[in-house]
């Protein structure tokens, strides 16, 4: 049953109007005819199984909510160019990816004007929520507007463990140090850090080391960033599902 991503908040009977721009969606672009079923998500984990009417959804059956997971997965990648970018944000919202912070870089060949943020961020949006769509998952990507290192390291929280993901390849891996922070701190975001085609610069290293980022080891390899993003996004998830 296709999910459609809308946000209904609370709600009163069995009839939930069709907002203008679904209902374009529904009937110029997948082109559904009245009567089909359909599962409606807001992405805060509440999902209605609807039959579409053209004009209101008829409500079939409300479905139990699914809790967040216990740990959100915040993935930090330095944006990158053209499609790749993305790619990875399609990637990270089907990998269960909670934040995704798109970060402007000292090396970053992508540069992205303050008046356009706001643009680019709701596009970002859009791609997730297709995403959304498609997998099935009960929560949204949310996609955060671009901002630096400094930016991004000001809104972490004390119950975040933070990673970053270091081309020198330290000993500590990227499971293992995500594995130790949930069995030993009462955390609730796990961050994970991954720069830019230029990697990051010595004065955003030395920011995410004052502020208490651990260096990790993401792969022996030599990975694209968008590769490296993805990577990132799997091994934390998989290191959160022993807890």
């Amino acid at each position: 049953m296709r999910q459609l991503y809308v946000p209904f908040g609370e709600l009163a009977g069995e009839r939930l109007a069709v907002p203008a721009e679904v209902r374009h969606r529904l009937d110029r672009v997948l082109r559904l005819g009245p009567g089909t079923a359909l599962t409606l998500a807001d992405g805060a984990g509440h999902r209605l199984q609807v039959s579409y009417q053209q004009d209101h959804f008829l409500i079939r059956q409300v479905l139990e909510p699914v809790l967040p997971p216990r740990v959100a997965v915040v993935l930090a990648a330095g944006l990158i160019k053209g499609d790749r970018w993305d790619w990875l944000v399609e990637k990270a919202a089907e990998l269960g990816v909670d934040t995704l912070v798109p970060l402007a870089c000292e090396h970053s060949v992508v540069r992205v004007d303050a008046g356009k943020a706001s643009d680019k961020q709701a596009r970002w949006q859009a791609i997730a929520i297709e995403a959304f769509e498609q997998c099935g998952r009960p929560w949204l990507c949310q996609v955060r507007a671009p901002q630096t290192v400094s930016q991004f390291l000001q809104h972490l929280g004390t119950d975040t463990a933070c990673f970053a993901c270091d081309e020198a390849m330290p000993a500590l891996g990227l499971g293992l140090a995500v594995q130790q922070a949930a069995a030993s701190q009462g955390i609730c975001r796990v961050a994970a850090v991954v720069g830019p085609e230029g990697g990051l610069a010595a004065g955003e290293w030395h920011l995410l080391d004052s502020a208490g980022a651990k260096r990790v080891c993401l792969s022996r390899a030599v990975l694209r960033a968008e590769t490296a993003g993805l990577c990132a996004a799997v091994i934390v998830g998989e290191a959160l599902n022993a807890f």
